[in-house]
């Protein structure tokens, strides 16, 4: 059984290029800031930053970032991500990549739908199900796991 994710009606994903301009750029590579820069991104990428009075934004759609501070996005590398609800949150928290245990199908529907731009979350990487010992109640200890009762079956 492959479930699609089916979206909730969102809207689509703004396409073409974006600028944050006259904002404070916490680059992370160092304890500094980078007052009154300009980011460009288009695709998904980062293809200028340098400060605003240097940087033609052109016909990139404009997002005045004055008083404010633009860093990396955070990164989650071990969460159960199984509730889209969750996504938004990790998305106003910063958080822009999730690397999810127990992957299950519903899961790789949500990154898929992610990646096209249907729903709106963070880049998902995801494992395949829990592959788990079966305990004395003859169930996984991990929900959704998947038992396993002899080198056979692995």
């Amino acid at each position: 059984m492959n479930p699609e994710f089916i979206p909730l009606g969102f809207p689509s994903r703004a396409r073409g290029p974006l600028a944050v301009t006259h904002v404070t750029v916490v680059p992370m590579d160092a304890e500094r800031l980078l007052p009154d820069h300009t980011v460009l991104i288009d695709d998904g990428t980062i293809r200028i930053m340098g400060p605003s009075s240097q940087v033609d934004p052109g016909s990139a759609h404009i997002v005045n970032g004055s008083g404010n501070y633009l860093m990396p996005g955070l990164a989650d590398m071990y969460c159960g991500f199984t509730d889209p609800a969750d996504a938004i949150l990790f998305l106003a928290h910063g958080v822009t990549l999730v690397r999810t245990s127990g992957g299950s199908p519903f899961v790789l529907a949500l990154e898929r739908a992610v990646e096209r731009g249907e729903f709106p979350g963070p880049r998902i990487y995801t494992t395949s199900p829990t592959i788990d010992g079966v305990g004395p109640t003859g169930r996984t200890d991990m929900p959704g796991g998947v038992p396993l009762r002899s080198p056979d079956e692995a």
